[in-house]
Parts: structure tokens; sequence; C-alpha cells
């Protein structure tokens, strides 16, 4: 069995577990991908070719939720991966509570690399990243602060291949102009911890700008597009040569049962 099917075991029979235990019925699936121009994580371009994203999500009504997330590697970015192949494999457990008006996010991210020392990684843009797996912990809040704005601030530790923290500060303004159609503005600004930068010092890293819209096409099925901007804040965290593409964007067709 291929390191790729034994990952993706481990995630369906997490899924199994995690919504047999919680009662299938109850639970919500959510399966779908996105085409993206750029692989981008936190400023850094990883891939400057396009991908495919897909990802499969179990949201149960008691909080608790598990996603897989994947990305899948269409050009090679001149040599830096294996085309036509899975670079990465995430699993994703949180749970989620509402107290008052603002919802508690605890989870936990397994990062997996099928293709470690393929990824991108050198002395000019001072990331590298060729663990075969990855781990960090994370709490978040978010609020509904007035009808159709949310912000968010979410705080990662790492667990495995450093000690670094990165704390991501959000916010979304969505809008429904039609039936169905709903368009969204949102901004993030982050700050990296030593350990947790593309530079390696600590410092504001990267902020980014999106511009989204999202269609019901049928029931459960939602087809979705974006583009992003993305830039550094302080060079000595996110060097300017670690952002190879600061435009890109996607469309992602998603099914909900």
């Amino acid at each position: 069995m291929s390191k790729v099917s034994k990952i993706l075991g481990v995630g369906l029979v997490a899924g199994a577990v995690l919504v047999g235990g919680l009662t299938v019925e109850a639970a919500e699936v959510t399966v779908g991908a996105d085409v993206v121009s750029s692989y981008v994580w936190r400023g850094i371009t990883l891939n400057k070719d396009a991908v495919i994203q897909p990802s499969v999500a179990i949201e149960h009504p008691s909080g608790v939720a598990l996603e897989v997330w994947s990305n899948f590697d269409l050009g090679d970015d001149d040599g830096a991966y294996a085309e036509r192949q899975f670079s990465e494999i995430d699993f994703d457990l949180s749970y989620s509570m509402d107290v008052e008006m603002v919802t508690l996010t605890l989870g936990y991210i397994e990062y997996t690399f099928p293709g470690a020392g393929d990824l991108v990684g050198d002395e000019e843009t001072g990331f590298s990243q060729q663990a075969s797996a990855d781990r960090e912990l994370y709490v978040g809040a978010a609020a509904e602060v007035l009808p159709g704005l949310e912000l968010g601030l979410t705080v990662y530790q790492n667990l495995a291949t450093s000690d670094g923290t990165y704390v991501v500060l959000g916010a979304e303004y969505g809008y429904e102009v039609l039936e169905g159609l709903t368009l969204a503005l949102g901004g993030t600004i982050a700050y990296g911890a030593e350990g947790a930068t593309a530079g390696g010092e600590s410092g504001m890293h990267d902020y980014s700008i999106t511009l989204s819209g999202a269609y019901d096409v049928a029931e459960g099925v939602e087809l979705s597009a974006f583009v992003t901007y993305v830039d550094s804040i302080d060079s000595d965290a996110l060097p300017s040569a670690a952002i190879r593409e600061d435009v890109f964007g996607g469309v992602g067709l998603y099914y909900s049962f």
C-alpha cells in the first residue's frame, strides 16, 4: 500500500469512528475541491503552479469536527515537486462551542507530506519544510460584531518541528446581493514568533485581502470563487523572496449532505 493510500485510510477510519460515535444521521458531511492558481500558505508561495485542493469535512452538532484536506500539484514548480501528485495531506480535529456571542474553537492539525524532501526550501527564501509530518495545536475565537461582519483571532502553536507561535487576526464582511449569491470582503494580519516565520525572525509576518463569492447552485451544492492579494509586513519575518505569487485565486465546488 502506498504512503498516500495509508494516510487516506487513516483519515477515513478516523472519520468513521468520529461519526459513528456521535450518530451518523446527525452529522453534516461536506465534500469538494478548489482549483487554485498557486499554493500560498501564510504568505509563502509553496507552489507557484496551479494546484487542486480536495477536502472532506464531517461536522457534528455537538461541535466536534474532522476535516481531511489535501494539495495535489498540477505543475512541478520548476522541479521542486513531483508533477500530478499529492504533496500534502492534513488532518484537522476540532471542537467548537458558543459562549454568548463568541464561538470558541480548540483544534489539532496533523500535517503530512507524502513527497517529503520535494517541498520548497532554500537559502534564498529562508523557508524549509522537509519533515514528513508536522503538527500544531490551535485555539480561536470568532464573533459577528455587526450584521454580516465577523472578527476572529486564532493562535497556532507548533508541537513538532519548532516551538513557534503564529497568530492571525481576521475580519470579513459578507452580503447577500441576490438570493443564493453572497459576496464577501475579508482580510487578515499575522504575527509570527521566532521559529514560525519564513525569515526565522519574530515579527509581523504577512497580511492578505480577499474578495470572494459563493452561489447556491442547488440544494447542498455551492459554487465559489476568490481572489487574494498577500504581502509581507516585516521582511525579517517574511522575506520578499518567499512571496513569489502575491496575487492568486481559484474556484471551488462543494456538496453538503
